[in-house]
């Protein structure tokens, strides 16, 4: 999803969580809220599981106060389509995110995360 024309930009975040204007410990734990909701409706592709195929996939996305998803998408591929189109599909499954606390500023709030798919050993 594309943000609307005139939006004003996300902030940027820290390395692999989000970008607000809140003391270090609450963004910390909003973005790990954010990623454990994330991870939640992750699906690993049967096809993928058939052919053992493992990957990083990196994702950024974009989500307003409420939690709705504005935008995302892959930033860093994991050499496997069958991972990067579940990493996508799943930002959007995810949809709405938990809501912003308000000790966190900005109408939106850019989010990036790994998401991993290993198979069990």
């Amino acid at each position: 999803m594309a943000a609307s024309a005139g939006a004003p930009p996300a902030r940027r975040g820290i390395a692999d969580g989000l970008d607000a204007n809140a003391p270090a410990g609450n963004s910390r734990a909003y973005a790990a809220r954010v990623r454990s909701w994330l991870y939640a409706h992750k699906i690993y592709p049967r096809r993928a599981k058939m052919r053992h195929e493992e990957g990083v996939v990196k994702v950024r996305f974009v989500i307003d106060r409420a939690g709705m998803l504005i935008e995302g998408r892959v930033i860093s591929s994991s050499g496997r389509a069958s991972l990067d189109e579940e990493a996508a599909a799943m930002l959007h499954r995810a949809s709405p995110y938990p809501k912003a606390p308000s000790d966190i500023s900005g109408d939106r709030i850019e989010f990036t995360a790994p998401v991993e798919f290993v198979l069990p050993v």
